[in-house]
């Protein structure tokens, strides 16, 4: 008796996984960035004074050394908000992926 035998998979019936998208993220993941801003995001005194609160819109891009660098400031809140933000986001450890940019919301409330 013959031993059944499987058909030739051709690499046309082969459904190709689509390689992950490498993108530059937060060293470890977004929900533990979420958390550290949560934990660190404080208004200035000077915005606390002038009841400020809200969300300062950062991009920025990686350099070869996974340090954050140029800046963009696309949403402001202006009473030292937008360069605590930028603080927050240097202190971070970050992973460069093949985009580089990064465009982030670092919230400030009360």
């Amino acid at each position: 008796p013959s031993v059944p035998t499987h058909p030739a998979v051709s690499h046309s019936m082969i459904k190709k996984a689509s390689a992950p998208t490498n993108t530059s993220q937060p060293a470890c993941c977004w929900n533990n960035f979420q958390d550290y801003l949560r934990r660190n995001a404080r208004l200035t005194e000077a915005a606390r004074q002038n009841n400020v609160t809200g969300t300062v819109r950062l991009k920025f891009r990686l350099d070869d050394n996974n340090q954050p660098r140029d800046f963009q400031t696309l949403r402001s809140l202006g009473y030292g908000c937008d360069e605590e933000a930028i603080r927050l986001v240097k202190a971070y450890q970050w992973q460069r992926g093949s985009d580089q940019e990064l465009t982030l919301d670092v919230s400030f409330v009360r």
